[in-house]
């Protein structure tokens, strides 16, 4: 009987902490607004698939946000889907909504590809 009840428990643990971190999902997710479609905030989840803006591919979107802004994503490419990254939530000790608005204010401006070169700017 004990053993049932403390899986009873565990159950619920479980449950608050699901709906906490999809509550927090949800808030991080919502930063990214460049474009009205550019997220699906999961339901459940930790990751979401952002659909990057026109001209940028999920490589080179990858490689700059890791270079200029210590942010890493994941190239949808690897996914199927080039036109797209792969972002999750860190853990609790970090602010994922900096992480957020890092990537929207580094994906706003061109690619460095259509600036010549592939080269780094700013």
């Amino acid at each position: 009987m004990r053993v049932g009840l403390l899986a009873l428990d565990a159950a619920a643990w479980l449950d608050a902490r699901a709906a906490a971190a999809a509550a927090r999902a949800r808030a991080v997710f919502s930063t990214i607004d460049w474009h009205p479609a550019a997220v699906v905030v999961p339901n459940a989840g930790l990751i979401a698939f952002l659909r990057l803006p026109p001209g940028w591919r999920s490589e080179e979107a990858a490689r700059v946000l890791r270079a200029r802004d210590g942010v890493q994503v994941v190239p949808g490419h690897f996914f199927g889907s080039d036109g797209h990254v792969r972002v999750g939530l860190p853990p609790l000790d970090f602010d994922p909504a900096e992480g957020c608005r890092l990537i929207a204010a580094r994906l706003r401006r061109s690619p460095p590809s259509s600036r010549g070169a592939g080269v780094l700017t700013g």
